[in-house]
């Protein structure tokens, strides 16, 4: 008798990442391109021009470049604040 989607929910997550990984990777291959393009390119064209108006106004001298360390331990401070 098959597995209902709990069961099936309860079975892969009792699974090791890299086994997960795999599924998930699978999973997503079988449904083909299920993003909308025109929301995807929405998206794109948003973060797209998010990234140049932070670019430009760093060589305006308006924002300053953080080190990647440095920039990180202060997502992981906020993350556990």
């Amino acid at each position: 008798m098959p597995l209902d989607l709990n069961e099936l929910e309860a079975a892969v997550l009792a699974l090791p990442p890299d086994q997960r990984k795999y599924l998930a990777e699978r999973l997503r291959a079988s449904l083909g391109d299920v993003d909308e393009p025109e929301v995807s390119g929405e998206l794109e064209r948003a973060w797209a021009e998010l990234a140049e108006r932070r670019y430009q106004a760093y060589l305006a001298g308006q924002v300053r470049a953080v080190p990647a360390d440095e920039a990180l331990a202060r997502v992981r401070e906020r993350r556990h604040a």
